[in-house]
């Protein structure tokens, strides 16, 4: 009897303070491809998650918002899960969450791609942020021998490049070619 009651109070002490607890910092990093700097064109932002820390966790889910900090430069135009992952099926417009099923062990992981249109001239900041809430948002981990729970709130920033117009020269290079093609076709 005593025996049993020493299992079930270390169960219950197991479940009520031993459940969720503070894991080594992955690192979050967003590289920019495609960019061009150009009113107009789409560019877009991997988001790296780098795991080498975390050898005896597993990665099943995460969630976090894309805040651009001024609309009228960039407009987020959406996003794409990485391959080990599949859609929450939780839509908000800034939101970004996949699961994974298997796990992911890997220690770099792509995360997701963000899309992005140059809408306007300037430049801003490109900011992602999570709060772990044990559900939706941050990184979600079990630990692989114990499957207890484990979680980090994620944030990460980069400066976007300043966005320009089609250069003044490129327009007058463009309609000199135009002149040039009509004088020709006026000479035959």
């Amino acid at each position: 009897m005593k025996k049993i009651t020493a299992i079930t109070i270390g169960l219950l002490a197991a479940l009520c303070f031993g459940g969720s607890y503070a894991i080594a910092s992955p690192g979050i990093s967003l590289d920019q491809t495609g960019y061009t700097g150009y009113i107009g064109t789409v560019f877009q932002v991997e988001v790296w998650l780098d795991a080498d820390d975390l050898t005896d966790f597993e990665l099943l889910s995460f969630g976090f918002d894309v805040l651009v900090e001024d609309e009228s430069v960039y407009h987020y135009a959406g996003y794409t899960l990485g391959s080990d992952f599949e859609y929450l099926g939780f839509y908000q417009e800034d939101y970004v969450g996949g699961m994974a099923f298997p796990s992911v062990t890997d220690d770099e992981v792509l995360l997701a791609i963000l899309y992005f249109t140059i809408v306007g001239e300037g430049s801003c900041d490109l900011d992602i942020s999570a709060e772990y809430d044990g559900s939706m948002y941050g990184l979600f981990y079990l630990m692989t021998d114990t499957f207890e729970e484990a979680g980090y709130s994620l944030s990460s920033s980069v400066a976007l490049g300043s966005a320009v117009p089609v250069p003044g020269a490129v327009w007058m290079m463009g309609a000199g070619l135009v002149a040039l093609a009509g004088i020709r076709r006026r000479n035959t």
